[in-house]
Parts: structure tokens; sequence; C-alpha cells
């Protein structure tokens, strides 16, 4: 055989041998470092509640609909934080049920898309659609009746602002947003319930984020490692993570912490038990309190104060957050979009912001 087609063989048996080891060994590491399982719809396969799920002990509130026609509420859109808002006004307004609020149950049971308008578009493109007089992309989406409404308020964290500024700079320079708190949430921390710490102060929290504090026997733990689980920087909760925490210092991505894509994944990481070391991370406590309940897993006091609702109210738990109701400055006081601000800010209206999980501002 010529020595040049062996050549040629050998190369290509190499080559071969070289893709068998690759994929072999990135089985063996899928392994090791595999996360939390999945469904079939690809979802991470825990507890976590539905973000249109009514709470235990559910209460009709609400005594007539602020509007005559739901289509009206296409003109809330926000973070997908506030979706349970959105929902709850539904049931309140609409007695509408949380199977209706369900995308695939209301498709293939042929019912009405009420689901569209707890479709929120998330905090950037919210804004963009407030800024530029849009209807929400979930509007388009199909054959919906109720595509026409724009956007003409928001429910988001404060102060998110600075995203359309980002987005679109030159576009922000002609909004002028009107944020009004309606809500309250709290930044938490959470770490194993095997973790013998209960609790920690706003440094030392800031000190195990940038690195200068990496094992828990530094804040009164066990002499275990410390696994900080962080968020990528282009989310809400990473954003209020830098801007009401960290202060200005960077946060720290290296040892043996994680930057997990979703809320979920976070929770999963913190709350797996790892043999010499404990994790630690960040999220909301609408979150942690409704959404994905584990037994696994526990929230830090901060300064030895609990987030609680009361200790949101008054100031004390030092990571408190606001859920703003945003509208242009110019919305006419007759609006439809200001009678929704000012319905939200009612008695009514705080007791129906309690009833869908949030701490009310009032």
């Amino acid at each position: 055989m010529n020595k040049w087609v062996k050549r040629i063989l050998l190369a290509f048996a190499a080559m071969v041998l070289l893709l068998f080891l690759v994929n072999a060994m990135g089985i063996l590491l899928d392994g090791i470092n595999a996360g939390p399982p999945v469904d079939e719809a690809g979802q991470i396969a825990r507890s976590v509640k539905e973000l249109h799920e009514r709470l235990p002990g559910w209460q009709k509130i609400a005594q007539m609909p602020l509007f005559a026609d739901m289509g009206k509420l296409m003109m809330v859109d926000g973070s997908r934080q506030t979706v349970p808002l959105t929902a709850e006004l539904l049931r309140q307004f609409y007695d509408v049920t949380d199977e209706s609020l369900d995308r695939r149950a209301a498709q293939e049971g042929g019912t009405q898309e009420w689901w569209r308008i707890i479709a929120h578009s998330g905090t950037q493109e919210a804004y963009r659609c407030l800024a530029k007089g849009y209807s929400r992309s979930s509007a388009a989406d199909g054959d919906s009746k109720w595509g026409q409404e724009s956007v003409q308020i928001l429910f988001v964290t404060a102060p998110a602002a600075e995203l359309l500024a980002e987005a679109d700079p030159e576009q922000y320079l002609n909004f002028a947003p009107e944020m009004t708190p309606i809500a309250k949430d709290a930044l938490v921390f959470i770490t194993h319930k095997d973790n013998p710490v209960e609790s920690l102060s706003a440094a030392q929290i800031r000190q195990i984020y940038n690195g200068e504090i990496s094992n828990w026997q530094a804040v009164g733990g066990a002499d275990a490692a410390i696994a900080p689980q962080s968020r990528p920087e282009y989310t809400d909760s990473a954003r209020d993570m830098n801007r009401i925490v960290m202060q200005g210092k960077p946060l720290y991505t290296g040892g043996l912490g994680g930057c997990p894509d979703s809320m979920a994944e976070l929770i999963y990481q913190v709350e797996s038990d790892r043999e010499g070391s404990f994790g630690i991370g960040y999220t909301y406590a609408y979150y942690v309190s409704h959404l994905h309940k584990s037994a696994n897993i526990k929230i830090l006091n901060v300064n030895g104060v609990s987030p609680e609702n009361e200790n949101l109210r008054s100031g004390k738990y030092p990571f408190a957050i606001d859920y703003c109701a945003v509208i242009r400055k110019s919305e006419p006081k007759s609006s439809d979009a200001r009678m929704l601000l000012d319905y939200l800010l009612s008695e009514e209206g705080q007791k129906i912001v309690e009833m869908a999980g949030y701490c009310p501002v009032k």
C-alpha cells in the first residue's frame, strides 16, 4: 500500500479516536456536574408553583371590575416577578380560573386567551414598549383580539429605568417615567438548612461576594467552604444585588460558586448538600416563599433581622426593594393607567396586592 495512503488512514483513525475520547469525557463531566433534573418541556423539574396559581387562603376582594373590558389589562406589562399581581387582578375583576391562565391548558381546551394578559415581556422590553407606545409582543402572537392595546403602565422593580437608557438612550431622553411604589419585596440570602449559620451582617455578605471571606468559620459557622451562587448581570436580581448590597464593590465569580441562568437552578445548587461546603445564593423573598418552596433551604437573617413584612415596611430589613407602577408623567389624570395606579394604592387595591402574595406598602 502506498505510504501516503497509510499516513492518511492513520491520521483518520487518530481523529476518530480523539473525537470518541472527547465525547466520552463530555459525558463523564456532565454526570459529575449534573444540574437539576428537567422534564419533557425542558423546564427544571422542581416543586415550582406556576406564576398564575392563587395562594392558599385566597378570597374574593374586589366588589366590581375596574374596567368593563378585561382586554384593557393588556396595557399592563412588566417584570416576570410581577406576573402574579396581574394574574390576581384578573381573578379579582373577572373571576378567571387558574386553569384559564395556563397557556398550554387554554390552548388544549380552546378557552379564551387570558394567558396573554399575564405574559409580561420582562423589564427591559416592557420599558421599551412604554416609552415607544408599543403593544406587548404577546398581544401580536397569533390572532389575539387584544393586540391593539398599547402598554401604558408597568409593574417593575425600581429603579429599573436605567435599562431603557442602556438599550435606547436617544428614546430615553424623551421619556419621563413616573414611579410609584405599590408593593414591597426583599432580596434575601439562602443557604442549606443544615448550615448552622442563621444570620449574616450586610458587611459579611459583601465580603463573601467579593471573595474576602471564603469559609463559613469566619462568620461563626462550621469549617466549610463557601460556594456563592450569583446571577447573570443582565437579570433584575443581579442588578439589585449590585445596587443595594455590593454598593460599588465588584462581585467575585471564582472559587466554588457559580452563575446559574435561572433562579430555580440557583436554588437547586444551594439546596444540594455538598461535602465540605455550603452554598449561599440571593433571590427574592416572594420567589422562595411562594414559587419555589424547598425543605432543604433556609433564609438567612441580615443584621439579625428577618425579611418579614413589618420589617420591610419599617426599613429594618436592609435589603427591601419596591415594586413600582410606572407610567408616563404626561399621563392624563382621567387615563386608564392612572385609574389603575390609584386603585392599587387604595385600601381595596392594597388588599389585592397582599392577596397576590406581596407585602403591601400601606
